[in-house]
């Protein structure tokens, strides 16, 4: 074997190596890039809240939304649902006509709810039986409509019917 068959041989086999680790970075940022877009999958849906309606129908009356999820729950918008069943209208204007005992703690902006908090709505405050009787008459088997997002700003919707113990 002369000097250049032996260099010719050399540089196939220098090819053949070079087209082989291209071949592996190749598959290898192929597999990064998918493990990456799992991950951020996972993330997102890792850090979704849940609104749930709690109503504590007990010597005090409170209407509240709690977040059972793992993520920040960024309340929107809270309305009710029309006495016809024709539309919906904002909690503050369902309530509008509500005694002093009546406290409406609803958000004027954005309300952030962290994960297992809860957000007051409505709460009658001392004694008498005026505030809790009015809210029952207004909310009484209605649904409220909660327009939430999560941290990636994708819009979340509930939807609860308002009950009160007999």
């Amino acid at each position: 074997m002369t000097e250049l068959e032996v260099f010719e041989r050399s540089l196939e086999v220098s090819r053949l190596t070079l087209f082989v680790s291209i071949a592996l970075s190749l598959v290898s940022i192929v597999f990064t890039i998918l493990s990456m877009a799992f991950q951020r999958s996972h993330n997102k849906k890792s850090v979704k809240p849940l609104c749930d309606l709690r109503v504590d129908d007990g010597e005090a009356l409170g209407i509240g939304l709690w977040n059972l999820g793992l993520g920040p729950m960024i309340v929107k918008w809270i309305k009710v649902e029309n006495p016809d069943g024709k539309g919906w209208s904002d909690l503050s204007v369902a309530l509008k006509d509500a005694p002093e005992s009546v406290r409406l703690a609803l958000p004027c902006g954005d309300a952030i709810v962290p994960p297992e908090g809860s957000l007051v709505l409505v709460e009658c405050t001392g004694k008498g039986k005026a505030g809790p009787a009015f809210v029952r008459k207004a909310l009484a088997d209605r649904r409220l409509s909660i327009g939430y997002e999560d941290i990636y700003e994708r819009r979340l919707h509930t939807e609860a019917v308002v009950r009160f113990r007999d």
